[in-house]
């Protein structure tokens, strides 16, 4: 509602002129202002009709010039004109300094105020903001000061006059400083935004902190190059959502390089190319900003609260990482969030390098393998600084690798290497308690052994089948050919086998067994799919078809994954051997592996590779089941190249509470009790292969 108003009529009464005085909110400064309007009404046949003013209203065009501009007004608006004209003129002498130079001393500037309506939206739009050019002059068209509103106080003409100014300098900008750039329209926005802000201008972005800029509808990206499509394709729209990116990347190169202005940058935004664009702003290569970029983002994730390091476990991690052209050993301590100085190893271009904690972290294994047969393999076992145990090829003709498991006891690893004359993998165990200063003592083994929760019972996997034996060495009985096998407890063991071809929905399909067995009695029973199936509480599955298996001893369950070809889903159920009951624990869009257990037996861990990155195999996704309260959770991380994702797995802490995930620029720290994951970043090329160490 206005709050005032004055009428007068003209001496015919068919005219009459009325002033009113309205208060307005000005964005996005959200400023206050008063504006007289005056509007001009004459008679109709039935009622008064709004007007356009005659002629004699505005009275004649004058003129005045100052040091760049010269203003055109109506004299009507002559007094706020000549003030308008000291006020913008002095802006453009300003901007003109901060230019360089770029304003010769012949620039001629006109501003001419217009009496028309359609310049009125123009005005608060300073993105169409153009110089039409004459031979002589360079001229721009805004509506006249009675068109928008006398300003009644001097905030609002400082106010008022602070838009005008904004739209000349728009306009000098676009000619002086884009001059017929192609692209990059929304760093000009932001940068000269951001110019406006300087000087005390109106601006028409918000001028808000890199916190608000990254937010939940517009996130900011994980990597630099993702925002080039921003600076190379032209004529995008004026969203905000494109705006805001630019800001989020502008505000991170005025961080690297503070002492660059706003206007230095949008100059260099006529570079070449978009990586040279970043490196000549920020005199940084575009690997280094990469890496900038990444600890940047973390530092602006309101996600990422402090690490309470008093919850950490009395633990360091170790992992390999890429220093140039070597690989090298590199520990990180959590509780100081400190990086150690490497270990330096073999080259990369010659050497593989493979890293396994020792089952009681305790210790590791550290193995090097060569590309060539002209290089030679070798692998230490590190149980301290001064224990230390190397296996080469003049005591060992074919190469060893540990396998990353071991019996229960705890002591013994087991190892495997390739039998070439044959072509098939042996495996030995190393007795950590039986080895002097320069080795340890290997037992071969008959197959790779599934231990019994205490180790008394073993079954090997062996060509011919599966076979159970109370100890290594001692007589085998076989027990069946299957794969998976698994112990349930120390009396019941199970596995899977393939029996004859089925069809799921009219697809051919193998058909998977589950047969369990008792060591006391003997009995052998087989759990098909349909019987467990039929188990579950409606509404059952349509179909499973059997893919893993696992159990724990803990509590007594085996788990199961499977395909449901129906919903093209995949499943994990719990079987209960001493109920005979089956219930679905989890449901995966994706095929999932690796089924593994935390130390504690709490938590159930799988991963799958995300449907949209199987090709590049640069992603995974870790599942993570709550046997103890039924709950879910799942981290997405991007892989190391050095990194198998098939055989990858999480590192436990020894107390069963953290984990480290080790992905392609970050160490993901997880405490899956209570659902949160820190993130540090680390300054080498590539890392991978974490794990906790007990000091």
């Amino acid at each position: 509602d206005p709050t005032s108003f004055q009428m007068s009529l003209s001496p015919s009464l068919y005219e009459a002129e009325l002033t009113i005085t309205q208060t307005y909110r000005l964005r996005p400064t959200e400023q206050m202002i008063t504006l007289q309007h005056t509007s001009v009404f004459r008679q109709g046949r039935n009622r008064w009709l709004y007007a356009p003013p005659r002629p004699s209203f505005w009275g004649e065009e004058r003129q005045i010039s100052g040091a760049y501009l010269t203003t055109f007004y109506p004299t009507r608006d002559e007094t706020e004109a000549l003030a308008l004209h000291e006020f913008v003129d002095r802006y453009v002498a300003i901007y003109c300094e901060q230019t360089n130079g770029r304003c010769s001393d012949s620039l001629n500037l006109t501003l001419r105020l217009e009496t028309d309506p359609s310049t009125l939206p123009d005005i608060f739009n300073i993105y169409l903001a153009t110089f039409w050019t004459t031979t002589r002059y360079q001229s721009i068209e805004l509506p006249t000061l009675s068109l928008v509103g006398l300003p009644t106080d001097e905030a609002s003409r400082e106010a008022l006059f602070g838009h005008y100014a904004a739209y000349v300098l728009a306009g000098i900008n676009r000619r002086l400083v884009i001059d017929g750039r192609l692209g990059q329209e929304p760093f000009d926005r932001v940068l000269f935004n951001q110019q406006l802000a300087a000087l005390g201008l109106p601006t028409y972005l918000p001028q808000e902190p890199v916190t608000i800029l990254n937010t939940a509808d517009v996130p900011m990206f994980e990597t630099l190059g993702e925002y080039e499509s921003l600076w190379s394709v032209a004529s995008l729209p004026l969203e905000e959502s494109y705006s805001l990116r630019a800001a989020q990347l502008v505000t991170f190169l005025q961080s690297v390089a503070p002492e660059t202005d706003p206007l230095a940058i949008q100059r260099r935004l006529a570079a070449g190319s978009f990586t040279r664009w970043l490196e000549e702003v920020t005199g940084q290569t575009r690997p280094e900003l990469e890496r900038m970029w990444l600890r940047y983002m973390l530092e602006q994730d309101p996600a990422q609260t402090p690490l309470d390091t008093s919850q950490l476990p009395d633990q360091l991690i170790k992992l390999l990482c890429t220093v140039g052209d070597r690989t090298a050993l590199v520990t990180y301590s959590p509780h100081k969030d400190r990086w150690q100085p490497a270990q330096t190893l073999a080259p990369t271009s010659r050497f593989d390098h493979i890293f396994h904690a020792l089952p009681d972290d305790q210790g590791y294994m550290l193995e090097t393998r060569p590309h060539t047969d002209s290089d030679l393999w070798s692998m230490m076992l590190v149980r301290s600084a001064v224990d230390q145990i190397i296996f080469q090829p003049d005591t060992h003709p074919q190469p060893l690798s540990y396998a990353g498991l071991a019996h229960p006891n705890g002591r013994d690893l087991l190892l495997q290497t390739n039998n070439e004359a044959f072509g098939f993998t042996e495996f030995r165990l190393l007795d950590l308690e039986n080895c002097d200063k320069d080795s340890c003592e290997l037992s071969p083994l008959d197959g790779l052994p599934v231990w019994s929760p205490t180790g008394e019972q073993v079954i090997l996997v062996g060509f011919d089948g599966l076979h159970l034996s109370t100890a290594v060495d001692s007589e085998q009985q076989r027990i069946g050919r299957g794969y998976a096998p698994f112990w349930v407890d120390e009396n019941t063991y199970g596995f899977l086998r393939t029996t004859r071809p089925g069809t799921q929905s009219g697809v051919l399909a193998a058909e998977v067994d589950m047969v369990l067995g008792e060591l006391d009695t003997g009995k052998k029973v087989v759990r098909t799919a349909g019987q467990l199936l039929a188990q579950l509480p409606a509404p059952a599955l349509p179909s499973f078809q059997i893919q893993l298996a696992t159990a724990s001893p803990a509590q007594g369950m085996v788990y199961l994954v499977g395909h449901t070809l129906e919903t093209n889903a995949y499943h994990l159920l719990a079987y209960d051997p001493q109920t005979e009951t089956t219930a679905v624990r989890y449901t995966f869009d994706h095929p999932p592996a690796q089924p593994s257990f935390s130390p504690n037996s709490r938590w159930l861990s799988l991963t799958t590779l995300p449907k949209s990155n199987q090709s590049d195999n640069s992603f995974i996704t870790l599942h993570l089941i709550d046997l103890r309260r039924d709950r879910a959770y799942q981290w997405t991380i991007s892989l190391p190249p050095e990194i198998d994702p098939s055989t990858w797995q999480p590192d436990w802490s020894a107390d069963s509470r953290w984990l480290v995930l080790n992905g392609r620029e970050y160490l993901h720290l997880v405490q899956p009790t209570i659902g949160r994951e820190w993130r540090t970043i680390h300054d080498y090329e590539s890392c991978h292969s974490a794990q906790w160490l007990t000091p």
